[in-house]
């Protein structure tokens, strides 16, 4: 699993312009199971995505055909993350197809019970 924070590089009102492309990537993205949240930071300034690839080039590969990205107004980095607690009542299957979540036994809601 990975965390995202990109910072945009050019003006809000370039990145307005380009937003409706922006969001139809996100909408692949998240057809594809890629991406699990996404938005964006407060002040804006950037955004926050939640996604779950097979690898950090993976994941890079895909974030680079982000419109905002090819156009140059946005910059990424990337963080790999392994949760290890997580709300109660959030759905088991927000890791399904992140094999090393799905297999690990040891992520445990916060109230102690198993994943």
């Amino acid at each position: 699993m990975f965390v995202v924070v990109s910072r945009y590089a050019a003006p809000i009102s370039e990145l307005d312009e380009a937003m409706a492309a922006h969001r139809d990537f996100l909408r692949t993205c998240y057809s594809r199971g890629v991406f699990i949240l996404s938005g964006p930071r407060e002040p804006r300034n950037g955004g926050i995505i939640l996604a779950r690839a097979g690898s950090e080039a993976g994941l890079r590969r895909i974030l680079d055909q982000d419109p905002f990205r090819r156009g140059g107004l946005i910059e990424y980095d990337l963080f790999g993350w392994s949760p290890t607690f997580r709300a109660s009542g959030l759905p088991p299957d927000l890791f399904a197809g992140t094999e090393a979540l799905a297999a690990d036994p040891g992520l445990v809601d916060v109230d102690g019970e198993g994943a």
